[in-house]
């Protein structure tokens, strides 16, 4: 089956910017709403917006909010596999244990006094906030989860 000359730079041109996005950097944003996916979503950071319903500890706000400023910077990647690494490094970063730990993790900055206070609950995270953004991740680029 012959394309049309037009129908073939379509593709061409879809394809290139497909190429382009899995290579961009981590420092760029780039024009998603050319492929389909809403402009305003072009870092990470914008898959926290809508924050989870009911939390694990205390501290898991606070960790949500430090989540979502340190990957601001960060482009949109261009698999949920390459995000949930991504999430995985800024955890680890940021708490110092993995989410796959199975006690809470105290974070002394995240202590305001009371119960519970600056504990991050990392069977939170891995069953459900992890999901949580991976969803919205799909949402944002309209694949199917």
């Amino acid at each position: 089956m012959l394309l049309q000359r037009s129908e073939f730079f379509r593709l061409l041109k879809v394809w290139w910017r497909l190429v382009t996005l899995s290579n961009y950097g981590k420092d760029h944003s780039f024009p998603l709403g050319e492929l389909g996916m809403n402009p305003a979503m072009t870092t990470i950071s914008t898959l926290f917006e809508n924050e989870p319903k009911q939390w694990g500890l205390r501290g898991d706000p606070c960790l949500w909010k430090e989540m979502k400023t340190k990957l601001d910077p960060i482009a949109m990647p261009a698999t949920p596999v390459e995000l949930e690494r991504i999430l995985n490094s800024a955890f680890v970063e940021l708490t110092g244990r993995s989410w796959d730990d199975s006690n809470p993790i105290f974070i002394e900055k995240y202590d305001q006094g009371g119960m519970s206070s600056g504990m991050v609950c990392p069977e939170f995270w891995r069953d459900k906030a992890i999901p949580l953004v991976v969803s919205h991740y799909h949402a944002t680029i309209g694949g199917a989860g």
